[in-house]
């Protein structure tokens, strides 16, 4: 059931479709803007409305995204790597010592 309304009335199924192609398409931040300019509601009204409106289509995640999914951690350097650098280093070491005589 629709309960949402605006000043005209309830939101019509057109007014709905592009909230719901944005919940589709995980633009939040876009379906509460559609809803406010369709109902004339503030906010805090706005993304609760749409919140609901994720749970009654079965849009809504059964999480938010954790920081690790969002911002994946650096690639590490393995042993190999650390061995180039070390080896590169000591080359480059010794070469400065040979040219400094």
């Amino acid at each position: 059931m629709i309960y949402w309304a605006s000043m005209e009335g309830p939101l019509t199924p057109e007014q709905l479709e592009p909230i719901r192609q944005a919940l589709v398409s995980r633009n939040k931040i876009e379906a509460i803007k559609l809803f406010r300019a369709a109902s004339e509601t503030g906010l805090a009204e706005a993304k609760q409305a749409v919140e609901d409106l994720e749970r009654q289509w079965g849009l809504a995640s059964s999480r938010p995204a954790s920081a690790q999914e969002t911002h994946p951690a650096p690639k590490r350097v393995g042993a190999t790597g650390c061995l180039v650098v070390a080896v590169a280093t000591g080359l480059i070491a010794a070469l400065c010592v040979a040219f400094a005589r």
